[in-house]
């Protein structure tokens, strides 16, 4: 039994000794190669593959002939999260040498053209992220009494948050109009346009058609858009959406029409 347990406890310490020795040895490997994958969710890409291995690049300029071991990968993450782009990035060594960099790029929601003739989009994470040169994004546009420039360091908050500063209660509404809209594959074929009013209510513009939707406040925006919908799909086939001009759905399960 003595010997038993010798034995196993000399395979025991071998087996560590081994993967020490490798986890040694994989640390004196230079960086052969990095491989950047990104993720655009369905976008447009917004960043390539040569402007994140620049990233790197400028924390490791020689990062094919740096040790592994002397490869801080947090503080390349820090680095390629300043890009506005970027909405997370995860990092890893594989025992070849190769150093993996994933990116998730931010996705827009809707594009913001503030009253300075501004613009910059909102994303889904609460952010906001500048225009690309790469080229635009198809999505809602909000214009109006919008005074927000853009800044990297700005997160949308909920309406009661502790900021309830006009800014953010003016983009919070943006961004709960226009996620509730890109849910919607009717309404989003068929609203072009977020509009703030001076009392800083919403009014939507559709793609086809020239009435007014106004919305007023976010209060029970769900069921106004569901009754939106129901009025263009079912009221309007029988009546004839090109006879009024104004669409009111300010008031609790109330659809008001003005006819031209």
């Amino acid at each position: 039994m003595k010997k038993k347990i010798a034995i196993i406890s000399v395979l025991s310490i071998l087996a560590i000794s081994g993967i020490l020795f490798t986890i040694v040895m994989h640390g004196k490997q230079s960086c052969k190669e990095v491989k950047i994958q990104i993720n655009y969710d369905n976008s447009l890409p917004f960043i390539k593959d040569y402007e994140i291995l620049n990233i790197v690049k400028s924390v490791y300029p020689e990062i094919l002939s740096t040790e592994i071991s002397d490869i801080n990968l947090s503080e390349i993450k820090t680095a390629i999260l300043i890009n506005p782009y970027v909405e997370n990035t995860n990092l890893s060594m594989d025992l070849n040498g190769n150093l993996h960099v994933k990116i998730k790029q931010k996705k827009p929601l809707a594009r913001v053209f503030n009253k300075k003739g501004e613009s910059f989009y909102i994303t889904y994470d609460k952010r906001l992220m500048p225009i690309s040169s790469f080229g635009s994004e198809r999505v809602v546009v909000a214009s109006g009494e919008i005074n927000t420039s853009y800044n990297d360091s700005i997160v949308i908050k909920e309406l009661f948050s502790a900021d309830n500063s006009i800014e953010n209660s003016i983009l919070f509404k943006i961004y709960k109009t226009a996620i509730h809209i890109s849910k919607n594959p009717f309404l989003k074929a068929q609203i072009d346009q977020i509009y703030i009013t001076e009392k800083r209510e919403i009014e939507l513009i559709p793609r086809v058609g020239d009435q007014l939707i106004i919305l007023g406040d976010i209060n029970d925006l769900e069921i106004k858009l569901q009754n939106l919908e129901m009025m263009y799909q079912q009221g309007f086939q029988k009546v004839g959406w090109e006879k009024y001009s104004i669409i009111n759905l300010k008031y609790r399960n109330q659809v008001v029409c003005t006819r031209k």
